[in-house]
């Protein structure tokens, strides 16, 4: 097996949170090549500038066809952090059957907004472009395994209308980050949401 076959659509989100599709894209690649790297060269082969990828139900279409999904759930790592997956083509197609399908790379647009931390596999980011309630309502973006979820940085609550991670660990995990944080990304927020100041700089603690 010197070459697999990758059926693939690279789904896009402008800084209008408009969708745009590239689909049908085909290409044959290297099985020892790793995971990461088939992603960030199908990104570069289709010249998508962008602030952070995800591949749609990465998770749950390998480990998750192993475990069940509570077990799965706790294993580290998530559809944005592909790099979690580090293993060369050939052993993810001969484990999972991978890539009989196609997949589907989900890409936020440069300008979205601005990551500020990792932390156990959850990623958070401050928006600045935003068209709501971003004067009152302070807040800060927490996607893990596919999911998103706003957390208020003002009141540590989750926001309403948003469906908490289904991995409840995570769910604490999140609102501890954002506690101890809590001081710096309200500044932050005033300062890059509010005031578009994009020279101000977040160092989180760990």
């Amino acid at each position: 097996m010197k070459y697999i076959k990758v059926n693939y659509k690279i789904t896009i989100y402008d800084l209008e949170y408009n969708v745009k599709v590239i689909d049908n894209l085909c290409g044959n690649f290297n099985s020892n090549i790793l995971f990461p790297q088939l992603i960030n060269l199908l990104i570069k082969e289709n010249n998508i500038k962008y602030f952070q990828i995800y591949v749609e139900n990465l998770k749950s279409d390998t480990w998750g066809k192993l475990f069940g999904e509570d077990l799965y759930n706790q294993i580290e790592g998530d559809n944005y952090h592909y790099k979690w997956l580090n293993y060369n083509l050939k052993d993810i197609q001969n484990a999972f059957n991978y890539f009989n399908n196609k997949i589907n790379i989900i890409v936020d647009g440069p300008g979205v907004g601005d990551a500020v931390g990792r932390s156990q596999g959850i990623t958070f980011y401050i928006n600045n472009d935003e068209k709501d309630r971003h004067q009152f309502e302070p807040h800060v973006h927490c996607k893990y395994s596919g999911e998103e979820m706003r957390i208020r940085i003002d009141k540590l609550t989750i926001m309403g209308h948003d469906k908490p991670f289904k991995n409840k660990r995570k769910v604490k995990l999140t609102l501890r980050w954002v506690k101890r944080n809590q001081n710096s990304l309200l500044n932050y927020y005033n300062n890059f949401a509010i005031n578009k100041n994009n020279n101000i700089k977040f160092i989180a603690k760990i």
